[in-house]
């Protein structure tokens, strides 16, 4: 087995250590953690910009079809940073978004999301509910529009989400 990574990786992994390096240091992550931010948008758009927010997720959807294992060195780029953003909620939920969604729906959205302009999250946790493969939270349609009835909590970002 061939454990080495694509160019294509290679290259994705060095320009995310260059943005990360001069955006993240350690001086301006202490004042984000002294303002209490939890979230970087300045970052977030950069490595939207720069095409890294989009990398794992397809072509047709405005990234550059690098996948999972895309994500997943990038994930290991912002977590040696510390940086505070959102990668594994929101790219986690737009591959899955990719996989299972109409092409009208992902159309939609995934678009902006590889902008940085759409910012997705998951919502798995409930109160007094361990399994998230069985949520009692639910949607139903009520006169003509869908409602979702349940509580959960522990979302990360859900501040930062769009409400639709």
């Amino acid at each position: 087995m061939d454990f080495a990574l694509s160019e294509e990786q290679s290259q994705t992994v060095a320009l995310a250590q260059q943005i990360l390096a001069k955006e993240a240091a350690v001086e301006h992550l202490k004042v984000l953690e002294a303002s209490g931010t939890r979230y970087d948008s300045v970052l977030w758009q950069q490595l939207a910009e720069s095409g890294l927010v989009g990398a794992c997720l397809g072509e047709a959807h405005g990234g550059m079809g690098f996948g999972f294992e895309t994500l997943c060195l990038l994930a290991q780029e912002v977590g040696a940073t510390v940086a505070p953003l959102p990668l594994l909620p929101c790219l986690v939920s737009a591959m899955a978004l990719e996989q299972v969604a109409g092409a009208a729906t992902a159309e939609a959205i995934l678009p902006a999301v590889a902008k940085g302009e759409t910012l997705l999250t998951v919502a798995l946790n409930e109160p007094g509910n361990d399994d998230p493969a069985q949520p009692s939270t639910c949607l139903e349609e009520v006169d003509g529009q869908l409602r979702l009835h349940g509580t959960k909590h522990l979302v990360p970002y859900a501040a930062q989400a769009p409400r639709q």
